[in-house]
């Protein structure tokens, strides 16, 4: 999982590769199927956060219930640091489309994003994530 979010991270090419063969769903069934897992989780949430910064992934990952899941993964795992740091990510890329704020707050992204910040005070990646998850509104 590692790899494949090093992958379409930052690349166009290969997250539109990622969406024409289901990958999102791969993801999503991951984190179902591994729920337990919070190290599994977390790389899936890193795998979605790459995802969610591009309009295509984005509403891949809206499609796939991806912004449930993340919000699921932050509420499961409060004191797991890569969660919460790719879950904020995940809800910046998500927070990037305006239309989807209602969608977030509705489902308490904000507050999630701004426990995570004060369980994580001292996690510099938590606190950079959070702070532009919590800028893209």
């Amino acid at each position: 999982l590692q790899a494949l979010a090093a992958v379409v991270s930052g690349s166009p090419e290969n997250q539109r590769i990622l969406v024409q063969h289901d990958g999102i769903r791969v993801v999503t069934t991951a984190i179902a199927q591994q729920k337990d897992d919070a190290e599994v989780v977390a790389q899936c949430l890193n795998v979605l956060g790459g995802l969610a910064r591009s309009e295509q992934g984005r509403a891949e990952c809206i499609r796939a219930g991806g912004l449930d899941s993340v919000v699921q993964c932050m509420r499961q795992f409060p004191d797991h640091d890569g969660v919460q740091e790719h879950g904020c990510r995940c809800l910046a890329g998500f927070a990037m489309d305006p239309t989807l704020h209602g969608q977030i707050s509705r489902l308490n992204g904000v507050a999630l994003i701004i426990e995570a910040m004060r369980r994580h005070s001292k996690v510099v990646e938590v606190q950079v994530n959070g702070c532009h998850a919590l800028g893209m509104f």
